[in-house]
Protein backbone atom coordinates (compact mmCIF):
# COMPACT_ATOMS: atom_id res chain seq x y z
CA UNK A 1 0.00 0.00 0.00
CA UNK A 2 1.11 3.22 -0.85
CA UNK A 3 0.79 6.50 0.82
CA UNK A 4 -0.12 8.99 -1.32
CA UNK A 5 -1.46 12.89 -0.24
CA UNK A 6 -4.65 13.88 -2.12
CA UNK A 7 -4.34 18.06 -2.82
CA UNK A 8 -5.87 20.10 -4.85
CA UNK A 9 -4.37 21.26 -8.71
CA UNK A 10 -3.94 24.79 -9.44
CA UNK A 11 -6.60 24.52 -11.90
CA UNK A 12 -9.65 23.34 -10.04
CA UNK A 13 -7.95 26.29 -7.15
CA UNK A 14 -8.15 28.70 -10.01
CA UNK A 15 -11.89 27.42 -10.74
CA UNK A 16 -13.05 27.91 -7.62
CA UNK A 17 -11.35 31.71 -7.00
CA UNK A 18 -12.95 32.42 -10.32
CA UNK A 19 -16.74 31.12 -9.15
CA UNK A 20 -16.68 32.64 -5.85
CA UNK A 21 -15.42 36.51 -7.35
CA UNK A 22 -18.52 35.74 -9.43
CA UNK A 23 -20.74 35.17 -7.00
CA UNK A 24 -19.48 38.24 -5.17
CA UNK A 25 -19.66 40.09 -7.67
CA UNK A 26 -23.53 39.33 -8.25
CA UNK A 27 -24.35 39.85 -4.33
CA UNK A 28 -22.80 43.05 -4.28
CA UNK A 29 -24.53 44.49 -7.19
CA UNK A 30 -27.62 43.16 -6.81
CA UNK A 31 -27.45 44.51 -2.90
CA UNK A 32 -26.96 47.98 -4.15
CA UNK A 33 -30.68 48.07 -4.32
CA UNK A 34 -31.40 47.12 -1.13
CA UNK A 35 -29.12 50.24 -0.15
CA UNK A 36 -30.56 52.19 -1.85
CA UNK A 37 -34.21 50.75 -0.76
CA UNK A 38 -33.29 51.17 3.06
CA UNK A 39 -32.32 55.20 2.41
CA UNK A 40 -36.32 56.10 0.49
CA UNK A 41 -37.72 54.01 3.91
CA UNK A 42 -35.64 56.22 5.92
CA UNK A 43 -36.85 59.14 4.24
CA UNK A 44 -40.58 58.49 4.44
CA UNK A 45 -40.04 57.13 7.88
CA UNK A 46 -38.29 60.64 9.05
CA UNK A 47 -40.99 62.43 7.17
CA UNK A 48 -43.94 60.87 9.05
CA UNK A 49 -42.17 61.12 12.34
CA UNK A 50 -41.84 65.10 11.57
CA UNK A 51 -45.27 65.78 10.30
CA UNK A 52 -46.42 64.06 13.63
CA UNK A 53 -44.01 66.12 15.81
CA UNK A 54 -45.23 69.08 13.78
CA UNK A 55 -49.40 67.87 14.15
CA UNK A 56 -48.00 67.67 17.95
CA UNK A 57 -46.67 70.43 18.78
CA UNK A 58 -49.36 72.45 16.76
CA UNK A 59 -51.75 71.11 19.25
CA UNK A 60 -50.34 70.93 21.83
CA UNK A 61 -48.02 73.88 22.25
CA UNK A 62 -49.91 76.32 19.75
CA UNK A 63 -46.60 76.71 17.81
CA UNK A 64 -47.22 79.22 15.03
CA UNK A 65 -46.49 76.95 12.00
CA UNK A 66 -43.75 79.48 10.77
CA UNK A 67 -41.51 79.34 13.75
CA UNK A 68 -41.03 75.55 12.55
CA UNK A 69 -39.25 76.64 9.60
CA UNK A 70 -35.58 78.07 9.70
CA UNK A 71 -34.25 80.08 7.69
CA UNK A 72 -35.94 83.57 6.26
CA UNK A 73 -33.79 84.46 3.12
CA UNK A 74 -35.31 86.53 0.33
CA UNK A 75 -34.96 83.82 -1.83
CA UNK A 76 -37.43 81.40 0.87
CA UNK A 77 -39.97 83.93 1.22
CA UNK A 78 -42.95 85.26 -1.39
CA UNK A 79 -42.06 88.79 -2.19
CA UNK A 80 -45.39 90.80 -3.23
CA UNK A 81 -48.74 88.79 -2.50
CA UNK A 82 -49.47 85.48 -3.28
CA UNK A 83 -53.32 83.59 -3.11
CA UNK A 84 -53.19 80.63 -0.94
CA UNK A 85 -56.01 77.88 -0.25
CA UNK A 86 -59.64 79.80 -0.05
CA UNK A 87 -57.79 83.14 -1.83
CA UNK A 88 -56.24 84.60 1.22
CA UNK A 89 -53.33 86.73 0.28
CA UNK A 90 -49.84 85.40 1.79
CA UNK A 91 -47.03 87.96 1.86
CA UNK A 92 -43.07 87.09 2.83
CA UNK A 93 -44.10 87.57 6.34
CA UNK A 94 -46.80 84.81 6.31
CA UNK A 95 -44.99 81.94 3.48
CA UNK A 96 -41.98 80.52 4.59
CA UNK A 97 -39.58 77.15 2.96
CA UNK A 98 -36.53 76.61 4.22
CA UNK A 99 -35.11 73.90 6.75
CA UNK A 100 -37.27 71.90 9.40
CA UNK A 101 -36.74 73.84 12.61
CA UNK A 102 -36.48 70.69 14.79
CA UNK A 103 -35.48 72.75 18.05
CA UNK A 104 -39.43 74.05 17.68
CA UNK A 105 -41.05 71.03 17.47
CA UNK A 106 -38.65 69.14 20.06
CA UNK A 107 -36.73 66.79 17.91
CA UNK A 108 -32.38 66.34 18.01
CA UNK A 109 -31.07 67.84 15.12
CA UNK A 110 -29.09 64.35 14.11
CA UNK A 111 -32.25 62.19 14.45
CA UNK A 112 -33.41 63.58 10.89
CA UNK A 113 -31.22 63.78 8.29
CA UNK A 114 -31.86 62.91 4.57
CA UNK A 115 -29.53 60.26 3.18
CA UNK A 116 -30.55 60.91 0.13
CA UNK A 117 -28.87 64.24 0.06
CA UNK A 118 -25.77 64.24 1.97
CA UNK A 119 -27.23 63.55 5.29
CA UNK A 120 -29.06 67.60 4.30
CA UNK A 121 -31.48 68.70 6.71
CA UNK A 122 -35.32 67.91 5.44
CA UNK A 123 -37.45 71.06 3.52
CA UNK A 124 -40.30 72.82 4.91
CA UNK A 125 -42.63 75.29 3.61
CA UNK A 126 -45.31 76.48 6.10
CA UNK A 127 -48.25 79.30 5.26
CA UNK A 128 -50.40 80.98 7.71
CA UNK A 129 -52.75 83.93 7.11
CA UNK A 130 -55.33 84.85 9.05
CA UNK A 131 -55.60 81.42 10.82
CA UNK A 132 -55.14 79.55 7.14
CA UNK A 133 -52.29 77.09 7.77
CA UNK A 134 -50.66 74.57 5.66
CA UNK A 135 -47.36 73.12 5.45
CA UNK A 136 -45.45 70.74 3.90
CA UNK A 137 -42.29 69.04 4.60
CA UNK A 138 -40.09 67.33 1.45
CA UNK A 139 -37.54 64.66 1.14
CA UNK A 140 -35.70 62.99 -1.68
CA UNK A 141 -35.95 59.49 -2.58
CA UNK A 142 -33.60 57.80 -5.45
CA UNK A 143 -35.70 54.89 -7.33
CA UNK A 144 -33.57 53.61 -10.35
CA UNK A 145 -31.36 56.28 -10.25
CA UNK A 146 -33.74 58.76 -11.30
CA UNK A 147 -34.66 61.52 -8.11
CA UNK A 148 -37.84 62.23 -6.92
CA UNK A 149 -39.68 63.93 -4.02
CA UNK A 150 -41.55 62.41 -1.14
CA UNK A 151 -43.77 65.03 -0.07
CA UNK A 152 -46.04 64.74 3.04
CA UNK A 153 -48.43 67.28 5.50
CA UNK A 154 -51.74 69.29 4.90
CA UNK A 155 -50.17 71.53 2.27
CA UNK A 156 -52.25 74.17 0.38
CA UNK A 157 -51.00 75.59 -3.14
CA UNK A 158 -49.60 79.14 -3.23
CA UNK A 159 -50.53 80.82 -6.91
CA UNK A 160 -47.58 83.57 -7.16
CA UNK A 161 -49.43 85.10 -10.47
CA UNK A 162 -51.71 86.88 -7.46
Amino acid sequence: MRNTKRAFTLVELIVVITILAILGTIAFISLQGYSQEARNSKVTSDLRNLVTAIETDAARNGTNLLDMVTGSAPDNEITGGATVGSGQTATGSSYLVGNVNLAAIGQGSEDFKDPNSNDADYLMSAVAVNGFGGYQVAGQLVVEGTKSARILGNYYPVNTSA
